[in-house]
């Protein structure tokens, strides 16, 4: 993959992750408006225009510091958009010029935020965990607090530093995040669960499972109360959980996991077969590792019964699967005549 193709997936992942900047542009101006509003429909280069035209404005009028960082800090997302890099960053630099001087602020925080991400889009990872952490150390300094941007600053810290492997203090960043969304939003909120989401996982790449078992299972119970017990969302929490207790080892606990969500997918109305059958065949996976060779043929036919109608591009992975399985036994003819 050659440099400009990392860097328009890297803007591309940007773009879909970028703090907020709604609250810290100036939507009275006409350009300002019009500019955030081409954002949304993704025509970066007239919104690119609008904030341009906005900044020059603003300058010339001798607006407050704020109110010009702010629509350079929109300008310098949008060429983030455009992979316009160089110039994002020297915007972003005219941005941090107007805010140093001022007392803390979340239009500080989002400047220090977008050159973090700049520095990681230009391979400085050590340059952009420390910009992530002093953007961390502005929003916290905040009153009020701004829970929403706090949040975003902890996940993004929390990502750059599991990109450099300091899981250690990733797992430290996410826990305050969680307990940050605990007190803001509250015991029972998707803010909450989304941290313990993150929080789980990195648990469990450090190899702690029952910390990340407790962590995701505690999700799991926000996004019952929150989405409803049927709901995608619980489903692809068990699954998740399924596949992090299975590669730790604790195949029983995948087994358990798995079993629920195939539970909850059979009951959910207008559900797709094949979605069941993917689970079947995950949980079959997870039988095979505990030698239950009886259980794997029952759940391999059974996905290959729930792919049989329609044109479901799954069916091939059960059959093959099936196939495979009835190889390894040594019925080699039952496996001819499924590929048949």
């Amino acid at each position: 993959m050659n440099l400009f193709t990392q860097l328009r997936l890297a803007a591309t992942k940007f773009g879909q992750e970028v703090l907020d900047l709604s609250r810290c542009v100036d939507s009275s101006h006409p350009d300002c408006e019009r500019g955030e509003n081409l954002f949304k429909f993704e025509k970066f280069a007239e919104a690119e225009e609008s904030f341009l035209r906005a900044a020059a404005d603003m300058k010339s009028r001798s607006a407050p510091a704020g109110v010009q960082a702010g629509i350079l800090l929109a300008l310098a997302r949008t060429q983030l958009k455009l992979m316009k890099v160089s110039e994002a960053r020297e915007t972003t630099q005219s941005a941090y010029e107007l805010l140093k001087a001022q007392k803390p602020s979340p239009e500080l925080s989002v400047c220090l935020d977008l050159q973090g991400c700049i520095q990681q889009l230009e391979g400085d990872g050590a340059g952009a965990r420390k910009l992530f952490r002093e953007a961390l150390e502005v929003q916290l300094s905040l009153v009020p607090l701004e829970p929403v941007l706090l949040l975003e600053c902890y996940e993004r810290l929390a990502s750059a530093l599991q990109n450099a492997h300091e899981l250690s203090d990733a797992r430290d960043v996410l826990t305050q995040a969680a307990e940050a969304a605990e007190k803001h939003f509250g015991a029972i909120s998707p803010a909450l669960a989304n941290c313990l989401i993150e929080l789980g996982a990195c648990q469990f790449t450090l190899g702690d499972l029952q910390a990340g078992i407790r962590s995701t299972e505690r999700a799991i119970h926000i996004h019952r109360e929150t989405t409803g017990p049927m709901s995608e969302q619980v489903v692809q929490d068990l699954q998740s959980l399924a596949a992090a207790c299975q590669q730790a080892g604790d195949l029983d606990s995948a087994v358990r996991h798995y079993e629920r969500a195939i539970s909850i997918r059979e009951r959910q109305v207008g559900g797709s077969p094949g979605d069941v059958a993917v689970l079947l065949m995950r949980l079959a996976e997870t039988h095979s590792l505990l030698g239950n060779d009886a259980t794997v043929t029952e759940l391999l036919q059974s996905a290959v019964g729930k792919l049989e109608f329609g044109n479901d591009a799954r069916r091939d992975e059960a059959l093959d699967r099936l196939s495979e399985h009835y190889a390894r036994l040594g019925r080699p003819t039952e496996a001819v005549s499924r590929l048949q």
